[in-house]
């Protein structure tokens, strides 16, 4: 899945400078013909087959990062494969889109959203998205109950998840290429990132945290008390050398502010 994803990046590398309207060129790259050509050997039941053999997806972390990559390749290769010239703009855009776009593993159809919030997320407590999530809850049970692909849940649960998780817009995490024995890491690091780039204090030491942060709290924190929030913010940036760092060394938080999510249109790739 590693591959896949890094010749994908590839292509969007080259369409980079066409904005918006780069998953449109890319579909149109004779690069393209080898990313479709290895997806077909995803929707043979030998891949999964031939693997188990070398018990393949059987560790934690190999079924992480498997997962996470496949994912945000999925979500990339939708919007490249139906030739998208403006990518989703909205919360509810998105959810109808992850829900839409799915690939065919060992004989199972997974979506994006399956992938998402049954796979990555199965062991994850739920979080506090507004609409169009209020049916999640109830999705989530019903196809863990039911669903032949729930032994692929990943039931280890990760606090810093949803920093892997990308998608092409301006107040996500970077994508990245997650490895097994370095997934963890590379989600903390992520997450270290982010918080550094979007985390800022206004006047009367007003701390303000970047929305996804109230969404995916119960992930990392667990309790709901605002002190919690703010040591799991110093704890993260305690390492990195910044006006925060020293901030949080110094002064007291008076009050937390959430900034909105940015649905805006952004392509980040990160080594």
């Amino acid at each position: 899945m590693m591959n896949i994803l890094k010749d994908l990046i590839i292509v969007l590398k080259i369409c980079k400078g066409r904005g918006k309207k780069m998953f449109y060129y890319a579909k149109k790259s004779k690069y393209f013909i080898t990313i479709e050509k290895q997806i077909a050997s995803f929707r043979s039941e030998d891949f999964f087959i031939k693997n188990k053999e070398e018990h393949w997806l059987e560790r934690n972390e190999d079924k992480l990062s498997f997962f996470i990559n496949l994912l945000n390749f999925l979500t990339l290769y939708g919007l490249c494969k139906r030739n998208i010239t403006t990518p989703p703009r909205t919360q509810f855009e998105w959810t109808n889109f992850l829900k839409s776009i799915s690939i065919k593993v060992a004989g199972s159809t997974f979506t994006a959203f399956e992938i998402k919030y049954t796979i990555l997320r199965a062991a994850m407590p739920d979080h506090k998205m507004p609409n169009p999530y209020l049916d999640l809850i109830l999705f989530c049970s019903k196809y863990m109950e039911s669903n032949l692909k729930a032994p692929f849940a990943y039931d280890k649960k990760e606090a810093y998840i949803s920093f892997a998780m990308y998608l092409p817009v301006m107040s996500s995490t970077p994508l990245r290429i997650y490895k097994p024995e370095t997934a963890a890491q590379q989600m903390k690091d992520n997450a270290i990132k982010y918080l550094q780039k979007t985390i800022k204090v206004i006047k009367n030491n007003v701390l303000v945290l970047p929305e996804c942060l109230e969404w995916y709290r119960d992930d990392f924190l667990r309790g709901s008390d605002q002190n919690d929030l703010i040591l799991f913010v110093a704890n993260c940036l305690s390492k990195t050398s910044s006006e925060l760092t020293t901030f949080f060394r110094t002064n007291v938080v008076k009050e937390i502010q959430y900034e909105k999510f940015d649905w805006g249109f952004k392509y980040e790739y990160v080594e």
